[in-house]
Formats: structure tokens, sequence, C-alpha cells
């Protein structure tokens, strides 16, 4: 494979992880709203933890029990079942919670 066709590859694959990086961290600054940044998962994360509006901005399931857990101050097994209960038991948040939590200055 040419060095030239290699590198646009590289590129091509690489382009949306840098955006999507680049968008988190313009909400995650206050730069750019949430709404204007980014979408799907994160938009909902970004509205919960960034712009405070709570954890039912998150889908039920564990992304909202992991909020309730870091924000609401739930215990594990009151906003999370499963593998999920289990690795907060053992304090291991996913580390997309922690970075919209160090964003927003929950807990």
């Amino acid at each position: 494979m040419p060095k030239a066709l290699f590198a646009f590859l590289l590129l091509l694959v690489s382009t949306p992880f840098s955006v999507a990086q680049a968008n988190r961290g313009h909400a995650c600054s206050g730069a750019v709203p949430c709404a204007q940044a980014v979408s799907g998962r994160d938009l909902a994360m970004c509205r919960a933890y960034k712009e405070h509006a709570g954890c039912l901005a998150l889908p039920p399931g564990d992304d909202r029990g992991w909020c309730q857990v870091i924000i609401e101050g739930k215990s594990c097994y009151e906003a999370l079942i499963g593998v999920a209960q289990e690795k907060c038991e053992e304090d291991e948040r996913p580390n997309s919670h922690n970075y919209w939590k160090q964003c927003g200055g929950a807990r």
C-alpha cells in the first residue's frame, strides 16, 4: 500500500475520534453548550453533570444508576444491579462518568 494512501486512511479512521474528543472538550470547558457540542450518550451525560439537569437526563439503566450514585449519593444497591453494582462496591466507576463528573464539578 502506498504511504500516501495509508496516511489518508489513517486520517479517515482517526478523525471522528479526534472531532468527538474536541467536541467533548468544548462542552466540558463551557465554551459551547452541551446541545451544540455533543450528541447521544455524551449529550445526556453532559446535561446531567455539566448543566446540572439531574440524572433523569439519562435513560434508565446503568448510566442513570451511576449518575445517581455519583450525584445523588444513592448507594450502589439502590441504583445499580449486576456487574455494575459489583464494580460500584469496588469503587470502579466508568471512565465516561469520571470525565463528565470532573467537568461538572460533581462530588
